[in-house]
């Protein structure tokens, strides 16, 4: 179901240049002073990095603390995001 530039039609549509627009701006808000959230997960879900971590750990699952810190870590950097919490 390709237009004939090779998109799917769906694609095409004014609803969903909508809601990109829409999902664009909310991405970037400013969340009520507390910044731009930041995640730093990469591809994986938070069950899923929570798997690995178990795995890696022998079989011990990681506390919540241990995993938001892994996940909201800059890998390049190695900074935790210090984005306004309250």
């Amino acid at each position: 179901m390709a237009c004939s530039d090779g998109f799917p039609k769906d694609l095409t549509l004014d609803a969903t240049a909508h809601i990109a627009a829409t999902n664009s701006v909310n991405r970037r808000s400013k969340r009520g002073g507390k910044g731009e959230a930041v995640y730093n997960g990469g591809a994986k879900t938070r069950e899923e990095r929570e798997i690995e971590m178990t795995a890696e750990r022998g079989g011990v699952p990681p506390d919540w603390l241990e995993l938001m810190r892994d996940m909201h870590t800059n890998k390049q950097t190695g900074e935790v995001s210090k984005t306004k919490l309250s």
